[in-house]
């Protein structure tokens, strides 16, 4: 009994900690409700046709239409999205990161896919050139 309650107090601990000392993400700039990334995604999306590995999104296409839109909601964001696009440009996979996916592909989970800082890093550059 007073083993199990140890463990629960550790473990509250180390919630209250995690709580109080993680890092406070920046609010991503959005429009029209949707995040800065998401339109990236069309961009993205719509400019290249249909991708072979997984996207933010589930999303699998996007029309001309969609590119457009996406492309002014990005212009119409504005300045405000330059934070936001130089933190994804600067993020890396964390070694952690790259072994679970590492396992999970030996688990046979082929489209889980965490660690893909490189096209996230294209997405925000292309992004920072509309």
């Amino acid at each position: 009994m007073k083993r199990l309650r140890l463990i629960l107090i550790i473990v509250a601990l180390l919630v209250v900690g995690w709580l109080v000392f993680r890092p406070a993400r920046p609010k991503e700039p959005s429009y029209q409700g949707k995040r800065l990334t998401e339109w990236l995604e069309y961009l993205d999306q719509s400019s290249f046709g249909p991708r072979t590995y997984p996207s933010f999104s589930r999303r699998q296409s996007a029309t001309t239409e969609e590119y457009k839109t996406a492309k002014r909601a990005i212009q119409s964001i504005g300045t405000n999205a330059i934070p936001t696009l130089l933190r994804i440009m600067a993020d890396r996979d964390s070694p952690v990161a790259i072994q679970l996916e590492h396992w999970v592909h030996r688990l046979g989970w082929k489209r889980f896919n965490i660690t893909d800082w490189h096209r996230k890093y294209m997405l925000a550059f292309s992004g920072i050139t509309l």
